[in-house]
């Protein structure tokens, strides 16, 4: 048997073999190589595709230095203790990436629309409403013309004279008949020819003295001249009701003064229309005043307006 140290194999580590006839006890075991030095850089990952295939494994550590051998012993020593694994060298660079598709797969057809769903069930028919107030009866419509009286029956044979009963008593008289169609009225005559208007009558100036009440006469036309240089003088026209439309009277004051008025009193129920003060009408019983010397009043009655306007 050789003395020489011989590799394990799996581990890479020295052993030493031992003599069995030797002596001495095993040497020590030999301090462990330094980590052999690591594969390349890992290179930069590329894009993501397909995985590379493995590195290769790195390279197995520096041997340690064998032991010195020990005294030759009969009995055999113990086993030295294995020395320490050398680490395992780092892993290759990954593979570059195969070429990876850029172009997006085209958008799947839509699938075909649902059948519609079933109709729902209808409804329960709601309650009837209450109905309405009945509308009030019609007016009774007229009475029908009456029909045309049946024809008369023949006369029956006459019978043999009775004896003459007592005389019953009157009956009711029965209704009146129907008066009969009225004839057609007569022709209009001729209108006779109108006769000439009559003169208008001529009416003088009436003179009134200083202090003198005057009633005015209704359904005439009436002037009168006033003296105005004394006492006040009045004129009472007729009251509504009583006076007619066209009842005119015309006064003028005569005198070169005027030291009272002259009233002009319009009647129960009628105004008059202000002296002096055109389309101004008092209130109704309220009398009016003339006050200028030589002033010329007229008043005609209305009417419709119970009231005596100035005649101009």
């Amino acid at each position: 048997m050789s003395n020489l140290p011989e590799l394990d194999r799996d581990t890479g580590l020295i052993e030493l073999a031992v003599i069995a006839r030797g002596h001495g006890g095993a040497g020590p075991t030999g301090p462990t190589g330094p980590t052999g030095p690591g594969g390349g850089a890992t290179g930069p990952t590329g894009p993501t595709g397909p995985t590379g295939p493995i590195g290769s494994t790195g390279p197995a550590g520096a041997t340690g230095v064998t032991g010195a051998t020990g005294n030759a012993s009969i009995v055999p020593g113990p086993t030295g203790a294995s020395g320490p694994s050398g680490s395992t060298g780092p892993q290759g660079p990954t593979g570059a990436t195969g070429p990876g598709s850029v172009v997006p797969g085209s958008t799947g057809a839509t699938g075909p629309t649902g059948p519609t769903g079933l109709q729902g069930v209808t409804g329960a028919t709601g309650p009837t409403g209450v109905s309405g107030v009945a509308g009030a009866t019609g007016a009774t419509g007229p009475t029908g013309v009456s029909g045309a009286a049946g024809a008369t029956g023949p006369t029956g044979v006459s019978g043999a004279a009775g004896v003459t009963g007592v005389t019953g008593v009157t009956g009711t008289t029965g209704p009146a008949g129907v008066t009969g169609v009225t004839g057609p009225s007569g022709v209009t005559g001729v209108t006779g020819v109108t006769g000439a208007t009559g003169a208008a009558p001529i009416t003088a100036w009436t003179l009134v003295a200083a202090g003198s009440t005057i009633t005015v006469p209704n359904g005439v036309v009436t002037f009168y001249e006033v003296d105005s240089t004394g006492a006040a003088s009045t004129f009472n026209f007729p009251a509504s009701g009583t006076a007619t439309a066209g009842t005119t009277a015309v006064i003028k004051l005569v005198g070169a003064s005027a030291g009272n008025p002259t009233v002009l009193a319009p009647g129960s129920g009628n105004s008059m229309e202000i002296p002096g003060t055109p389309g101004t009408f008092g209130s109704a019983g309220v009398s009016q005043v003339m006050t200028t010397p030589g002033q010329l009043f007229g008043l005609k009655y209305q009417a419709t307006n119970t009231r005596w306007t100035q005649e101009r």
